[in-house]
């Protein structure tokens, strides 16, 4: 389950510093927000979610936006060896290295390890701040807003969710 979750922050990450990349987006031509602009409406998005009282908000967000920007640095690090394997894929019609399949498996493995890692030590500083019913409800914000994030992404695509009917929201 851990490894799951680790895997799906990693994607999320991922996505996240693709998505927050300045310059305008190839298929609608809007300007993208900056990764700071993105971080600054998640943090309000969660922080809101959560219901947290102004003085609770304002132990807690400088917590969790240290806990992204080291999300962030970490998928620098390591998140470019599938765009890599990708890159490679394609400029050699799909024949790559047995070491680059490696290469990109390891980093994979250390991105989900190290994701871990933070998540377990932000949690720590998170107790610090939070009650247990708050943690619960950080927990289950930063699922609504991945969730919200997909869907979006999807929609843009073209795709549908399935999963929910005509005028009703998903919510964990």
């Amino acid at each position: 389950m851990k490894s799951l979750l680790s895997m799906i922050l990693a994607i999320l990450m991922g996505a996240t510093l693709s998505m927050a990349q300045e310059g305008p987006n190839p298929e609608t031509g809007e300007k993208q927000p900056s990764f700071e602009e993105f971080l600054r409406h998640k943090t309000d998005y969660i922080v809101t979610e959560m219901k947290l009282d102004d003085a609770t908000a304002q132990k807690f967000r400088p917590l969790y936006e240290e806990l992204q920007k080291a999300k962030g640095a970490l998928f620098q690090k390591y998140g470019n060896a599938f765009r890599d394997l990708r890159r490679e894929m394609k400029k050699t019609n799909g024949q790559v290295s047995d070491e680059l399949y490696l290469r990109t498996v390891k980093n994979e493995a250390q991105l989900n390890f190290e994701d871990a890692q933070l998540e377990r030590d932000y949690l720590n500083k998170f107790e610090m701040v939070l009650t247990p019913k708050q943690l619960y409800e950080y927990v289950k914000a930063e699922k609504h807003f991945k969730a919200q994030f997909w869907n979006k992404g999807k929609q843009g695509n073209g795709k549908k969710d399935q999963s929910t009917r005509k005028g009703e929201s998903k919510r964990n």
